[in-house]
This record gives C-alpha cells, structure tokens and sequence, in this order.
C-alpha cells in the first residue's frame, strides 16, 4: 500500500515538475462551406470547382473564428440620405489541421463541405 502511494506522489511530482499534463479533449468549431462552379464550367469541372469553393469558404469561416476579422466601413450621405454604404471584411493567416467531414452536391449545382478544427490546436499555436 505504501509502495502504490508513493509510486502515485512521484508520478504527481514528476507531472508538476515537468509541465506534463493529460491530454487536452479536443474543442471542436464546425463550418459549413458553400461553394458553386462558373456556369460556363463542364458537368465534371462544375462539381470540382464547386467543391473547392465550399473547401475555401469553410477554410475562411475557420479563420476568421481563429483570428477574428478586420472590418471597415464607409457611408457616403447626400442630401441626409444614405448615396453608398461599403463593408470592407479582411482577414490574413494561415489553417492547419482542419479535417473535411463531409461533401455534398446538390442538384443546383452548388456543394457543401462540413469542416472542422481543433481549437485547442490554433491556441497552442497562437501562445
């Protein structure tokens, strides 16, 4: 009994000392990306360009949950009215680590890719 008992105390101190912990359970954020194809595309090009627009919409969803996004706005008013109103969205980095969980085309042409990533990854990342 005081083998076990000291087997577990130093297993403990050696965990303290080393900065060692358990591992992490992942935290995931889930995306949906949706994507069409140029209309002149072929039935074939069509799908893949579809998909590859969902894969890049779902990858800039990602990033901006990881980094934030910049924005800025410009209102121009005449006469008290509203004449243009612009919203600027900009965001920059890079995304590892994100998995696709599923593709879907639809009859309309467009497709959709549910994605997702590990949170605790990009703050690691970001320490």
């Amino acid at each position: 009994m005081k083998r076990n008992l000291a087997t577990a105390s130093l297993g403990i101190i050696l965990i303290l000392i080393t900065g060692c912990s358990m591992k992490q359970l992942p935290d995931w954020y889930n995306v949906t990306g949706t994507g069409i194809a140029p209309p002149e595309a072929s039935l074939a090009q069509s799908k893949l360009k579809a998909k590859r627009a969902a894969i890049l919409d779902g990858q800039r969803q990602l990033l901006e949950a990881a980094k934030g996004i910049h924005l800025s706005s410009e209102t121009s008013v005449e006469d008290f009215m509203t004449k243009n109103d612009y919203i600027h969205s900009r965001v920059e980095g890079f995304i590892r680590t994100s998995e696709i969980l599923d593709t879907r085309h639809h009859d309309d042409g467009t497709c959709e890719v549910d994605m997702r990533i590990d949170m605790n990854k990009v703050r690691d990342i970001v320490r």
